[in-house]
């Protein structure tokens, strides 16, 4: 969730927003202490996380 709010803070896409919570959420599961990710871990899971479409979303920006 924290992610997802993270994305939504800085602009990002519905898609954009889905793939950065998954890749901090991932990040988080990867560590012993709860809360804690690795940015450069979270980078590496962007560049493999892919988001297949099912319906479509609005893709503008959250204001």
């Amino acid at each position: 969730m924290a992610g997802f709010a993270a994305g939504m803070g800085r602009g990002y896409t519905y898609s954009q927003m889905i793939k950065y919570a998954f890749a901090m959420g991932a990040s988080n599961a990867a560590e012993k202490e709860t809360g804690k990710i690795s940015l450069q871990y979270v980078e590496k899971l962007l560049s493999e996380i892919e988001i297949e479409t099912f319906i479509q979303l609005n893709e503008e920006k959250i204001q």
